[in-house]
């Protein structure tokens, strides 16, 4: 079988919810090797790769387990990459947006905590 190689991203709310983690247990089921990484504009993308035709199949995949847990994926694009890509054996989350990352939750814990004071002084 042939390999190919993708370029993903995937829109939606999937940040900050243990997405990247569902697709790396996903990837790992299907045999994909790749990194998935948060990005700035608020999408996950990935670089991935896989036995012809198996990509199809991971990305179905991920947009179903996702939608089953909760996770609202608008859009999933993935463009062929025409050369050979060099990648882990394994696939893996990166931590690409750390700072920005931790900012977020550190925005949203704070947000709940105001929503717990507020509620429980009622």
């Amino acid at each position: 079988m042939m390999n190919k190689c993708y370029n993903v991203m995937i829109k939606g709310k999937v940040q900050d919810i243990g997405f990247r983690s569902l697709i790396e247990n996903i990837a790992q089921l299907y045999d994909i090797r790749g990194y998935s990484f948060n990005d700035t504009d608020g999408s996950v993308k990935m670089v991935c790769c896989g036995e012809n035709g198996t990509i199809a199949d991971f990305l179905e995949e991920i947009r179903k387990r996702g939608t089953e847990k909760g996770i609202l994926i608008e859009d999933i694009i993935s463009d062929n990459i025409e050369s050979n890509i060099y990648l882990p054996p394994r696939f893996h989350r990166l931590y690409s947006d750390e700072l920005e990352d931790i900012g977020r939750k550190l925005d949203k814990g704070n947000g709940l905590f105001g929503q717990i004071l507020t509620n429980s002084l009622r």
